[in-house]
C-alpha cells in the first residue's frame, strides 16, 4: 500500500513539473493529461518495481534523456527531438558540441529545470524497495514495450508521427516514438544499406557578397495548382493580381512544382532547397536552410503562419532554430487546432519595422487549402 501511494504521488508531482515547465518556457499545453499521467506512472512503476538493476538503469536513463534532451532541443529548435536529430547527433558530435557551446544562453534554464526533474525522479532510488515474487513482470513489460516501438517503426508506412514530434505529446511519449524510430528504422537502414535511394547531401553555399535587398517577403501558399490560375491560362479570372504583375518590369511569374503532396513534406523540401528524395538528414542539418542562410547574412527572420500550430509539427525541419519570431493562430487568440484567415497575418506583419535593418519574412497562407472556402469570406470565394 505504501509503495502504491508513492507511485501515485510521484506520478502527480512529475506531471505537475511538466505543466510548470511548459508554462515557464511558453510551450503549448499537453493535449491528453490522463494519457500523460499514465505514461509517467508507467515509468515510476518500472523504476520502482522492476526486479533487475539493469532494467532500472535503462528506465532511469530513458527518463533522463526524454526530459533533458527534449528541454535543450526545444530551446534551440522549437520542437522535441526527432529520430533524424538522434542520427545526426552521433554523426556530427563534434560539430553539435561546438555549436551548442555558442547557444548555451538559449538552453541553460530549460537544461537546469530538466536536471531538477530528473533528480526528483531518481530520488525514488532512496525509497526502500520491496521485491515481489512477480517483480520480473515489470522487467518484461519494459522490454516488450521497447521491442514493440522498434518493430512498429521498422514496419510503419506512416512516418510523419515518428519524424515530426508533436509538441502536445508529453516529452516521455515523444521521445519514446523518436528513439524507437531511430533504433528500429534509421539504424538498421543505415547499417545494412536497406534504402535504394542514396542520401542527398549539399554543402553550405559560399557567401557571394553583402545583401543588396533589405526586405525579403516570401508568401507561401497551400494546395494551389498553376492549372487553376488565370495567370497561366485558366479560363476564369482567378488570379487578377498575378495577371497584372507578370507584365511588370522585373517580375518573374512562372510555374513550379511542390516537393510533396503533404505540408509536412513540401515545406521542409522548399525551405531547405532539396531537389531529390531522401534529403531528411540534409534538412535536419540545415546547411541549405533559407532561414539559416538569411541569419548568416544578418537578416532578422520571421515565420507567420495561418495554419494551426497543431498541424505544423515540422517547424524544426523548416528551420525553427534560425527563426527569430514564429507566430501561429493561437498567438492571435485561436485554439491550437484552428487555422485562421490569411488576412489575420497582417496585423503582426505591420508591426515589423521594415525600415530598420534586414528582414526575411515568410507569410504562410492557408486560405486556398481544402475544404474550399472554409477560411475565405464571400468576396474571396469568387476566386476559388
Amino acid at each position: 500500500m505504501r509503495q502504491f501511494v508513492i507511485v501515485v504521488l510521484y506520478s502527480a508531482i512529475l506531471l505537475s513539473l511538466e505543466v510548470i515547465y511548459r508554462k515557464l518556457f511558453n510551450i503549448s499545453s499537453i493535449e491528453r493529461y490522463t494519457e500523460s499521467y499514465l505514461s509517467v506512472c508507467l515509468f515510476v512503476c518500472l523504476f520502482v518495481f522492476s526486479k533487475y538493476r539493469i532494467t532500472r538503469i535503462l528506465v532511469g536513463a530513458l527518463f533522463a534523456i526524454s526530459i533533458v534532451v527534449n528541454n535543450v532541443h526545444y530551446a534551440v529548435y522549437q520542437s522535441w527531438i526527432g529520430p533524424v536529430n538522434y542520427s545526426l547527433a552521433f554523426k556530427e558530435i563534434n560539430e553539435i558540441t561546438n555549436a551548442g557551446l555558442t547557444m548555451i544562453d538559449k538552453f541553460i534554464y530549460p537544461l537546469l529545470f530538466g536536471l531538477f526533474e530528473v533528480a526528483v525522479f531518481l530520488s525514488l532510488s532512496f525509497i526502500k524497495r520491496k521485491v515481489y515474487k512477480l517483480s520480473w513482470i515489470f522487467d518484461f513489460i519494459f522490454y516488450a514495450v521497447m521491442m514493440y516501438v522498434f518493430v512498429r517503426a521498422y514496419t510503419t508506412k506512416s512516418h510523419e508521427r515518428f519524424i515530426s514530434p508533436n509538441t502536445v505529446y508529453s516529452r516521455l511519449k515523444s521521445n519514446y516514438l523518436s528513439l524507437g524510430y531511430f533504433i528500429g528504422r534509421i539504424v538498421p537502414y543505415e547499417i545494412f544499406s536497406l534504402s535504394n535511394i542514396p542520401l542527398y547531401h549539399k554543402s553550405k553555399p559560399m557567401k557571394s557578397g553583402s545583401p543588396k535587398i533589405k526586405n525579403i517577403i516570401l508568401i507561401m501558399g497551400e494546395s494551389a495548382t498553376s492549372s487553376h490560375f488565370s495567370a497561366f491560362g485558366y479560363g476564369r479570372k482567378t488570379s487578377p493580381f498575378l495577371d497584372s504583375l507578370k507584365y511588370k518590369s522585373g517580375a518573374l511569374v512562372g510555374k513550379t512544382y511542390s516537393g510533396g503532396k503533404l505540408t509536412a513534406i513540401s515545406l521542409p523540401m522548399f525551405f531547405n532547397a532539396i531537389p531529390y528524395p531522401n534529403g531528411i538528414q540534409q534538412i535536419a542539418k540545415g546547411d541549405t536552410n533559407l532561414f539559416n542562410l538569411a541569419k548568416e547574412q544578418g537578416f532578422q527572420t520571421y515565420f507567420y503562419s495561418a495554419q494551426a500550430r497543431d498541424d505544423m509539427h515540422m517547424i524544426n525541419f523548416l528551420g525553427g532554430a534560425w527563426i527569430d519570431d514564429i507566430r501561429f493562430p493561437d498567438n492571435e487568440g485561436y485554439s491550437l487546432r484552428d487555422s485562421m484567415p490569411d488576412n489575420k497575418l497582417l496585423p503582426a506583419f505591420k508591426n515589423i519595422n521594415l525600415d530598420n535593418g534586414y528582414h526575411f519574412v515568410v507569410l504562410h497562407h492557408r486560405g486556398s487549402h481544402i475544404p474550399y472556402g472554409a477560411l475565405l469570406d464571400e468576396k474571396e470565394k469568387v476566386f476559388g
